[in-house]
């Protein structure tokens, strides 16, 4: 069942300002995730060799036939100097390799042309706010998920492995096996270390990267070293009559948890600009001296 909040940590940069003010959410090409592992399956083989090299022609495509072929005549010229992959075990598991990576690369081209959009189910992890949140300086956004319908929303999976079957691309490129493209697009996409498990990941795809306004901001959680500064311009852009929640994020007493404390956005919005301090005294100290003392003499 999908949550009905899911939460983002944000540094507080012009670009988490647009994403309020536009409330629209990037979509990011997995090629630029920290993680390389992240989005970055491997081919597991399990056919023979004449099913990997019509599963090569297919990923390659009727427009490209010519540099299918060049790299096919590429992989077996190269296995041939590991021996007679016909009775050599070393050789054809070699030949087999080079195929299965390939077609790993095809395959993740074609993954990698998608945007992928990533959320948490949880608002007080202490580590994902020191790494995303600019370490407790920024803020975290609540985002509520019930408004559209999201197909591809899902939770990530931490696993140990990160393997598609071969069997399972032939069946979904040769033979249209939907259930098979499914198994293979969740496996790279779904899929994490068991690492990064703390994050509590979700995950949303769209066809390509872009910029879009799926979840509407219903929360807004100032970091326990947040500047007052920016929750102050954060209620300004918002306005008082603003539905979005606001809350303070404090440390729990004895242990190492996280609360929340709801804030009142017209006391933060009662707070103008402030008079510079240098020509505040200044002025103070002129009207000091003009000052009229009362004679007690």
């Amino acid at each position: 069942m999908v949550p009905n909040k899911l939460f983002k940590y944000r540094k507080f940069d012009a670009r988490t300002l647009r994403l309020i003010t536009n409330q629209e959410l990037y979509y990011a090409n997995p090629r630029t995730f920290n993680d390389p592992l992240d989005c970055a399956f491997e081919v597991n083989v399990d056919i023979g060799l004449k099913e990997l090299v019509a599963l090569l022609k297919r990923v390659y495509g009727p427009d490209r036939e010519q540099e299918w072929r060049y790299e096919v005549d590429y992989i077996f010229h190269r296995a041939t100097e590991e021996g007679d992959w016909t009775i050599d075990k070393k050789a054809r598991d070699y030949l087999e390799r080079m195929l299965a990576g390939s077609i790993e690369s095809q395959v993740r081209q074609e993954f990698d042309s998608r945007g992928v959009l990533s959320f948490s189910t949880t608002w007080k992890s202490v580590l994902m706010w020191s790494h995303y949140a600019d370490e407790h300086r920024g803020i975290c956004l609540e985002f509520d998920t019930g408004e559209l319908q999201h197909d591809r929303l899902a939770p990530v999976e931490y696993r140990k492995g990160r393997s598609v079957l071969a069997s399972d691309l032939y069946a979904w490129k040769l033979l249209g096996d939907l259930e098979a493209e499914k198994r293979a697009f969740s496996t790279h996409f779904y899929s994490k270390a068991p690492d990064w498990r703390y994050e509590k990941e979700w995950r949303d795809i769209t066809d390509q990267p872009c910029s879009r306004g799926d979840y509407r901001i219903s929360g807004i959680y100032f970091g326990f070293r947040c500047d007052y500064a920016i929750k102050v311009a954060i209620v300004k852009m918002l306005g008082i009559e603003t539905d979005v929640k606001l809350f303070e994020v404090a440390l729990a007493r004895s242990s190492f948890r996280l609360r929340r404390i709801e804030v009142d956005a017209s006391e933060i919005d009662a707070v103008g600009m402030s008079e510079p301090s240098g020509i505040l005294a200044a002025r103070m100290a002129v009207d000091l001296d003009n000052l009229e003392w009362p004679d007690h003499t």
